[in-house]
């Protein structure tokens, strides 16, 4: 019998996208999934993975065994010559590495040696692609997703076409993933896009995706006023007022009815985090625009800076792309 409470390992997740997982155990690891949302998307990555290469190469499965290479052929072949075009072929994948494959005969001597050198022996086949470099085959494959954003149609559109990723056209962020971590672009039905290295958290993304810059704006210009309110001698870590117990900001003054409703939730939940979350987010932003908020910052006046800020957060945001596009690899 299997114990319900042992926590669900990953070979059972590998396990139980392949269907390889034992019935009694499949329930319990369902049920963990829907407890944990992180590894129910590691799932639905892997799945997406799987139907892709379904797709790819099911077909291949069911082409004919060419003759030379059934297997009464191979058996009847010289141990000698097996020995050879098993070097062969792992000389074509040493010398090829994605950047082509050489076919030598597996019976001419120094064959291996000639093509390791690069001499003009057998066939040489060009690759299909260029080689990734180092970094981009790390976060292509190596590196560990650790959340996902999903895109629309236009922003994957715009990122094939070797543009940039901008708040507008993220739908969903997922994870708990920081600036600097690696994860995965998809569509909304799964399909893995790109897998690249974000700028910013997903609890800053979270905020303002799908927002136009002049609402970027207002939710970035909260978030640091409410940082320096709590930061200031007297001030309210965490509070809705200022030091003095004057109103809160300038974007919670401002009329909430003309403003969209993601936007308002988006404030709502700003007022909500305490200071050490407010901080954060803060120090992202001023990492974000570093010259753009020192100036507002020193502005002698509180309002009038913070309003020169949000102009100028506005501009800024419009060139704001979330993901590194020199870090960025779609497939």
């Amino acid at each position: 019998m299997t114990d319900h409470k042992i926590p669900v390992t990953e070979d059972e997740l590998h396990a139980y996208v392949d269907n390889e997982l034992p019935a009694e155990r499949r329930g319990d690891v369902e049920a963990w999934l829907a407890a944990h949302p992180d590894d129910a998307g590691r799932v639905q990555s892997w799945r997406a993975m799987a139907d892709a290469l379904h797709a790819r190469y099911d077909s291949v499965a069911d082409e004919a065994v060419p003759k030379r290479l059934e297997i009464e052929r191979l058996v009847r072949q010289p141990r000698k010559w097996i020995y050879g075009a098993v070097a062969a072929t792992l000389v074509a994948f040493i010398a090829g590495g994605g950047v082509g494959r050489v076919g030598g005969g597996a019976r001419q001597p120094g064959v291996i040696t000639a093509c390791v050198k690069g001499e003009p022996v057998g066939t040489r086949i060009r690759p299909a692609r260029e080689r990734f470099p180092a970094d981009a085959r790390w976060i292509a494959g190596v590196a560990m997703s650790h959340g996902s954003i999903v895109i629309n149609r236009p922003a994957e559109e715009s990122i094939r076409a070797g543009a940039s990723l901008f708040a507008s056209g993220i739908k969903k962020v997922d994870g708990h993933f920081a600036g600097g971590d690696v994860i995965e672009i998809v569509t909304p039905a799964g399909r893995i896009v790109a897998r690249g290295v974000s700028k910013v958290s997903a609890t800053l993304m979270g905020l303002i995706r799908a927002m136009r810059t002049d609402e970027i704006a207002i939710v970035l210009t909260e978030i640091l006023d409410k940082f320096l309110r709590g930061s200031v001698p007297g001030g309210a870590p965490g509070g809705s007022g200022g030091p003095d117990g004057s109103p809160g900001s300038a974007p919670v003054q401002a009329d909430l009815a003309a403003l969209r409703p993601p936007v308002g939730k988006a404030l709502d939940l700003v007022g909500s985090y305490g200071y050490e979350l407010t901080r954060r987010l803060a120090l992202e932003i001023i990492n974000l625009f570093p010259a753009a908020t020192v100036e507002a910052m020193l502005d002698a006046g509180r309002d009038e800076g913070l309003a020169h800020l949000r102009q100028r957060y506005s501009r800024l945001s419009s060139d704001l792309s979330f993901i590194d596009r020199q870090r960025l690899v779609v497939f």
